[in-house]
C-alpha cells in the first residue's frame, strides 16, 4: 500500500504533469481520480482532470479503492501545503509576525488581521486564502469545499464616513442636520451630544478642525449637497496611519487606479475639495500621493453602509473579492457595520470567491460599460463572453423580420460597439439602434408610478414588441408587478381575481427561471420571489377550501407540499439577513407561515 500512498502524494503535489490521453476511458479515470483528490484533500488540487493519465496498474487501482478514512488520514497528515509564514497574509507586513495556532500555515501582523483569518468561536480557520490569479491580481480562493449558506468570513470596516456627495448630515449617524446643534470642540454640525462625543468623530475630524485657531466651517443651506463632506471619509482613512497601523497597511495595499482614473472635472474637484483643503488649508501631515491613494481606494472599494442618511465604508476582505457577473457569494451588513460573507452556491477547493460590483440584473453591455467606467477593467467572465448570457438572454432583442421569433443577440459580446444579429435569420441591429430602444424603455420605466399596475402592464406589452421576454428591462417590470399583485391596497390577494393570482404566479415563475441562471443559489432575489410564489399557491388552496376553486384532495395536498417547500427554500435564502431589513421581515413571515402550512397539511390529510 506504500506505492498508492506515494502516488497520491505525487499527484497531489503536482510536481510533474502526467501524460495526457484523450481516450474516453482515460477521461473517466481522470474524473474519478480528480474527484477523490478534491473530496479528500484539504488544500487546492492543482492537477486538472486532463493532466491525469489512464494508468491500468493494480497498485494504482488499489489507490482508488482505499477507504475514505485512509485517504483522509493520508492527506491530513502528510500532504504538502502552501504556507504563508514569512509575511502577513493580508497586508504583506514582515515584522512581529504571529503564526496561526489553529492551522499553523498562515501568519498575521496582529489581532486586527488575525480576526480576518480565524474566528475564536469556530474550530477551523475561515475557508479562504489570499492568492493571486493571472489577469486578476490578488483575490480570495477557497481552501476547502464551502457549502451553500456557509460562513466564509466576518469583517468590520477599516473606516466609515458620509457619502462623497451628500446634504449636510451628522458625521456619526448620518441623520440630516438643521444647524441647531454643533460639536463644542470643532463646531461641526452634529445631531446630538451623543454623536459629538463618539470616538470616530472625536479622534478624527474633531482633532483636525478643532485644534487650530481658524473660523469654523460655515454651512447655511441644508437642502443642497455641500462640498465640505467630500473630505471627511478620506480624512478618516488618512488618520488610520497614526492610530491603527494594521488598518492603514490594509488600506494602503488596496488598488486605487490613480493611473486609470480620468483627469476630468471629478478629479479636479477632489484635488481642490479634498487634497488641497486638507493638506494646504488644514495642515494635515500627509503627502499628495497618500491623499490621492485614499481617495482612489475609497472610490474603487467603498460601498454604502446602513444608516438613516446613508454612508460609505471600506472593508479589507471584500475589497479583495473579484467581480463576477454570476457571483458565488453574498454579504450581509448588520447594525454595528460588521458584515458576514456567505456562499450562495457550493464553492469547490481552489475556486475563486467572487462578488458583484454592478447589479447582475442588467444585460452584458450595461454591466461591462459600468465596470469599465467605475472600476477600470473589461469584464471577461463566462457570462460576458457568452452572447446568450449563459442562456438568460438578458440583452436579447426581438427580431424585426416578419414572422421571425428569433433572439437578436450580440455578435461580439466583448466588443462595446458590436452589432446584434438574429439567431435564426440575417436581421441586424446596430449598437446605436439598440441603445435607442433601451434608453427609451428605461426612460418610460423611470417615469411611471411603480404602484400603477395598469401602466406597468401596458409598458410591458409595449416593451415586448421590441425586446424579448427575458430582457433585463422586462425583468425589472416583472419585479415591480410581482410586488403590486398581492401587496398593494386594492390589489391584495384576497381582493384579486383568480386570473390576477395566476398572472402573479406566471410572473414569479418567469423571474425564478432567470434568477436560477444569473443569481443562483441562496440569494435574496430568489428568496423573496419564492415567498411571493408561495402566496399564490396558498391562495389557490384557500380558494378551494372556500368552494371557489375545484381541487381534489390530492391536488390540495400537492399544492400545500409545494408551499412548504417554497417556504423552506425562502427561509434558507433569507435566514441571515439583518433584523431591520425587508428581507428579514419576509423571513420571519416565512417561518410563521411554514408552521401554519404544515398544520393545514395535517388537517387536509385527515379529511375524507
Amino acid at each position: 500500500m506504500l506505492f498508492p500512498i506515494f502516488m497520491a502524494k505525487y499527484i497531489l503535489g503536482a510536481s510533474f504533469f502526467l501524460a495526457f490521453s484523450d481516450s474516453l476511458s482515460s477521461l473517466v479515470f481522470a474524473s474519478q481520480v480528480h474527484a477523490i483528490l478534491c473530496t479528500h484533500s484539504s488544500i487546492p488540487v492543482s492537477v486538472s482532470k486532463a493532466q491525469i493519465v489512464h494508468v491500468r496498474t493494480p497498485l494504482l487501482c488499489d489507490f482508488l479503492a482505499l477507504e475514505s478514512c485512509q485517504v483522509s488520514e493520508i492527506f491530513r497528515d502528510n500532504s504538502p501545503r502552501e504556507d504563508m509564514q514569512d509575511q502577513c497574509f493580508l497586508c504583506g507586513h514582515d515584522q512581529d509576525l504571529i503564526i496561526c495556532p489553529k492551522c499553523g500555515h498562515v501568519a498575521f501582523c496582529g489581532p486586527e488581521h488575525r480576526s480576518l483569518h480565524s474566528d475564536d468561536e469556530l474550530e477551523e480557520c475561515y475557508p479562504y486564502k489570499v492568492g493571486r490569479k493571472e489577469g486578476v491580481g490578488r483575490c480570495l480562493m477557497a481552501t476547502r469545499r464551502i457549502e451553500a449558506g456557509q460562513l466564509i468570513f466576518k469583517e468590520t470596516p477599516l473606516t466609515v464616513g458620509p457619502l462623497h456627495e451628500t446634504k449636510p448630515v451628522c458625521l456619526v449617524c448620518w441623520k440630516a442636520v438643521d444647524g441647531s446643534y454643533q460639536c463644542e470642540k470643532c463646531h461641526l454640525l452634529m445631531c446630538s451630544l451623543e454623536c459629538a462625543e463618539a470616538e470616530i468623530h472625536v479622534k478624527n475630524e474633531c482633532q483636525v478642525f478643532g485644534s487650530q485657531h481658524r473660523p469654523p466651517i460655515q454651512i447655511s443651506n441644508f437642502d443642497q449637497f455641500h462640498p465640505f463632506y467630500q473630505c471627511i471619509t478620506p480624512l478618516r482613512g488618512l488618520k488610520l496611519k497614526e492610530r491603527y497601523p494594521q488598518k492603514w497597511r490594509a488600506l494602503k495595499g488596496m488598488m486605487d487606479h490613480c493611473e486609470d482614473r480620468p483627469k476630468d472635472i471629478h478629479y479636479e474637484v477632489n484635488q481642490k475639495n479634498v487634497v488641497q483643503f486638507l493638506r494646504d488649508h488644514w495642515n494635515v501631515p500627509c503627502s499628495i500621493e497618500e491623499i490621492n491613494h485614499v481617495i482612489g481606494a475609497l472610490e474603487v472599494n467603498a460601498f454604502e453602509v446602513s444608516g438613516v442618511g446613508g454612508g460609505r465604508g471600506v472593508f479589507p476582505l471584500t475589497a479583495l473579492m473579484s467581480h463576477c457577473c454570476i457571483s458565488n457569494t453574498r454579504y450581509t451588513m448588520y447594525d454595528d457595520y460588521h458584515t458576514e460573507c456567505r456562499a450562495n452556491v457550493t464553492i469547490e477547493v481552489g475556486e475563486e470567491i467572487t462578488d458583484f460590483y454592478v447589479s447582475p440584473l442588467h444585460g452584458t453591455q450595461y454591466r461591462r460599460t459600468h465596470l469599465r467606467d467605475g472600476w477600470f477593467f473589461d469584464c471577461q467572465c463566462i457570462r460576458c463572453q457568452d452572447p446568450t448570457e449563459c442562456g438568460s438572454y438578458q440583452d436579447a432583442h426581438r427580431c424585426g423580420s416578419n414572422d421571425c421569433m428569433g433572439n437578436v443577440i450580440s455578435l461580439k459580446p466583448l466588443d462595446y460597439d458590436s452589432d446584434f444579429k438574429c439567431e435564426q435569420c440575417d436581421f441586424l441591429l446596430s449598437r446605436k439602434e439598440r441603445e435607442q430602444i433601451e434608453d427609451g424603455l428605461t426612460e418610460n420605466l423611470d417615469k411611471i408610478d411603480k404602484n400603477d399596475d395598469d401602466g406597468l402592464e401596458k409598458l410591458l406589452e409595449s416593451a415586448l414588441l421590441k425586446v424579448q421576454d427575458t430582457h433585463f428591462i422586462v425583468t425589472a417590470i416583472k419585479r415591480y408587478l410581482v410586488y403590486i399583485y398581492g401587496r398593494v391596497p386594492g390589489r391584495m390577494l384576497h381582493q384579486m381575481s383568480l386570473e390576477g393570482a395566476l398572472r402573479k404566479r406566471t410572473l414569479c415563475r418567469d423571474l425564478l427561471t432567470t434568477y436560477d441562471i444569473i443569481v443562483p443559489g441562496l440569494t435574496r432575489e430568489r428568496g423573496l420571489t419564492l415567498f411571493e410564489l408561495k402566496s399564490v399557491e396558498m391562495y389557490l388552496v384557500k380558494k378551494s377550501l372556500e368552494g371557489f376553486l375545484d381541487l381534489t384532495k390530492a391536488e390540495k395536498l400537492e399544492r400545500l407540499e409545494l408551499c412548504s417547500k417554497l417556504l423552506r427554500e425562502s427561509q434558507a435564502c433569507l435566514q441571515y439577513e439583518s433584523s431591520d431589513t425587508f428581507e428579514n421581515m419576509v423571513y420571519q413571515a416565512a417561518v410563521k407561515q411554514r408552521r401554519e402550512c404544515d398544520d393545514l397539511l395535517t388537517i387536509i390529510q385527515l379529511m375524507p
